[in-house]
């Protein structure tokens, strides 16, 4: 048959909402009791009270809506027409909401091609974004390393990278790796006839433009999290690679008309 269907929400989005729900059914979750064992699974609980009982312990029903990438699967116990002989008790738990919703889950799951969702739970990728905080993106000491991880997180997930802290010691072997151009572009100011004031109005303009740099990387940093980080690296890299390319073949001499 002829299936019509729309996109209202964006590809992001869904993962963010799914993240989340995923911990419904983690230790601490509304259905931590329902998750089916070894599947993976995310979802929303929910009750709907019963006033006319004067109970206040008193629900209508309860249900139980899960899904994977592959099956959604919606599991539901309660009354059309509630009242004080005919509800359910809040007391006794919706375990066995969860219960049925479990049950339901394994024995439908193992007929599903189980795909596995492309996000971890919201609790997980906190408590790494937490850590992330404390630790530097900045990696390896090496440069080069950076632009080899940058090329491997090529989708700026991240999640799984190392970080180390951003000590005093670290931000001074990425300043002197990271500016070991500089080196020659002294001599270029030695060769340009600058004298050191010349060369430190220089220096100051380098120091600006790299200081403005660093803080649109901050701000976009803020704006998209961390998934344009591995792509930074390897344009940083990359750069960094033909700057030092140039120089090389121009101090070598073997391209004359680049002196």
């Amino acid at each position: 048959h002829d299936t019509n269907t729309s996109q209202i929400i964006s590809a992001d989005m869904a993962r963010e909402m799914t993240s989340m729900l995923i911990d419904v059914f983690k230790p601490g979750g509304t259905s931590a009791s329902g998750k089916p064992s070894g599947y993976e699974v995310a979802g929303k609980t929910g009750t709907t009270e019963d006033d006319s009982s004067g109970d206040n312990r008193a629900v209508r029903d309860w249900w139980v809506i899960g899904y994977t990438p592959d099956v959604v699967v919606a599991s539901w116990e309660g009354f059309d027409n509630a009242n004080s002989d005919n509800h359910l008790e809040i007391s006794s738990g919706s375990n066995s909401i969860n219960t049925l919703f479990k049950n339901q889950m394994e024995d439908i799951l193992p007929y599903t091609e189980q795909n596995q969702f492309k996000v971890k739970d919201a609790a997980t990728r906190y408590a790494q974004k937490q850590q992330q905080q404390d630790e530097s993106y900045l990696g390896d000491d090496d440069s080069s390393n950076n632009t080899v991880d940058g090329i491997k997180d090529k989708d700026g997930e991240g999640d799984e990278k190392k970080y180390h802290h951003l000590t005093f010691k670290v931000l001074l072997v990425q300043g002197i790796a990271t500016s070991i151009d500089a080196l020659s572009v002294g001599f270029t100011f030695v060769e340009e006839g600058y004298n050191w004031l010349g060369s430190l109005v220089c220096s100051l303009i380098i120091s600006v433009v790299t200081f403005g740099i660093c803080i649109t990387g901050v701000l976009l940093g803020k704006k998209f999290g961390t998934k344009l980080a591995g792509k930074a690296t390897i344009l940083g890299g990359t750069i960094l690679i033909i700057i030092g390319i140039v120089i090389f073949v121009k101090g070598m001499g073997f391209l004359p008309f680049l002196k």
